[in-house]
């Protein structure tokens, strides 16, 4: 009980400090908005092609 009262430890840091508990809120959030987005977008980050590129190849001359 000691170690949470005197900031030692992550979890004494965020029972303690307001800093930790905001950094660690704001992450979950942009996480939450991350994964919202990944729903709702999935071709915009996974691209997945069994037989290589479908893009086409631009020729030069």
């Amino acid at each position: 009980m000691q170690k949470l009262n005197q900031n030692q430890g992550s979890v004494g840091k965020l029972i303690n400090e307001d800093s930790m508990y905001y950094s660690l809120e704001k992450t979950i959030k942009d996480l939450d908005d991350l994964l919202i987005d990944l729903k709702t977008n999935p071709k915009k980050y996974l691209h997945f092609s069994v037989f290589g590129s479908s893009g086409k190849k631009s020729e030069s001359k």
